[in-house]
């Protein structure tokens, strides 16, 4: 059973064997704004917090980061241009390429943060041989 921290499963008081694993996932999937699928990808890999909300600020700061134009992220999740640029102007993204957007950062070498106290983004160093 996934638990983290306010969480629709563990708001609800859900335990064990009485809770289903499919439902949970699409609550908690909802509630961060990506795939229910994505969420699975992290409960599999023994991730404690699910990938954090993406908002246009943090999508312009990554690419800035990583040297990214619109095209090159839209060619990295295989969709077109607009659906960059109209996401950054402030429009709506489906659940499935925010988590597109998300993983092309996390393959990069970039992290997305959100906490209370900020948000923000950071680039992997590599590590020297």
């Amino acid at each position: 059973m996934i638990g983290w921290v306010g969480s629709p499963a563990t708001a609800t008081g859900r335990s064990g064997a009485c809770a289903s694993r499919a439902h949970t996932y699409t609550e908690i999937a909802a509630r961060y704004g990506v795939s229910r699928q994505a969420i699975h990808q992290i409960a599999s890999r023994g991730e404690k917090q699910p990938p954090p909300p993406l908002i246009p600020a943090l999508c312009r700061a990554a690419r800035g980061l990583l040297g990214w134009t619109q095209g090159d992220l839209a060619a990295a999740i295989g969709k077109r241009i607009p659906c960059i640029s109209d996401f950054e102007r402030g429009y709506g993204l489906s659940p499935r390429d925010a988590a597109a957007i998300i993983m092309a950062f996390e393959r990069a070498g970039v992290t997305l943060e959100v906490s209370d106290a900020y948000v923000g983004v950071r680039l992997a160093t590599r590590q020297s041989r």
